[in-house]
């Protein structure tokens, strides 16, 4: 419950990589972090769009 409260935006929770984790299959999960570039700040999540995390943060290449 503390990520939704730290959710930049939590009307949209439902979309964030901690989210999906609970009921999606591994299999459609890799597909979100086959190329990251975003990660997390509140979990460390890496995916490939931003908008699959709470607090994203661009990943430096």
């Amino acid at each position: 419950m503390a990520r939704e409260l730290s959710c930049k935006k939590p009307h949209e929770h439902h979309l964030h990589l901690c989210s999906m984790k609970t009921h999606l299959p591994e299999n459609e999960l890799a597909l979100l972090r086959k190329n990251p570039k975003y990660v997390c700040a509140i979990c460390g999540g890496r995916v490939d769009r931003g908008f699959n995390l709470c607090a994203p943060k661009r990943i430096r290449t």
